[in-house]
């Protein structure tokens, strides 16, 4: 079988694909409920038509830059994470980037005063924590 290499900007092992891993939940989990605030008031625009109301979205959320930015930094998040996914094990990229992207957003809803979180919130952040540290372990460890 001919094995072919994926073009990637970015050459790493998999020690680096975990620090982009961390580094794409945080941008994800930090821009979450920021691109939920910055979309507020989205749903007031009254237009004749589905689709005048449609576009009148759109500019309105092109025109908030508390949307904008936000929606920017996520997609930044979104591009090293594909390119992320062409070096790595997906075995250990995909569990420990979404499991800690659900941690930081929670994580940053709760700082940012959008919601309170429950006692069971906790828990289920140390067993992401929890759970990304034996991923990492377990593909870290030589036998």
């Amino acid at each position: 079988m001919n094995h072919q290499e994926v073009y990637s900007p970015i050459k790493h092992d998999q020690r680096s694909a975990v620090v982009c891993s961390i580094i794409v939940a945080i941008l994800w989990g930090l821009t979450n409920p920021l691109i939920k605030k910055g979309a507020h008031g989205m749903d007031t625009i009254v237009a004749q038509t589905i689709v005048s109301k449609f576009f009148k979205q759109i500019l309105f959320l092109v025109k908030r830059w508390q949307y904008l930015l936000p929606f920017l930094l996520n997609q930044c998040g979104s591009i090293l994470y594909v390119s992320n996914l062409g070096n790595s094990d997906l075995s250990l990229i995909v569990p420990v980037t979404n499991g800690l992207t659900f941690a930081f957003t929670a994580i940053t809803g709760w700082i940012s005063k959008e919601e309170k979180l429950p006692k069971n919130v906790y828990t289920g952040m140390f067993l992401i924590f929890f759970g990304s540290v034996l991923c990492c372990l377990e593909k870290f460890t030589i036998v």
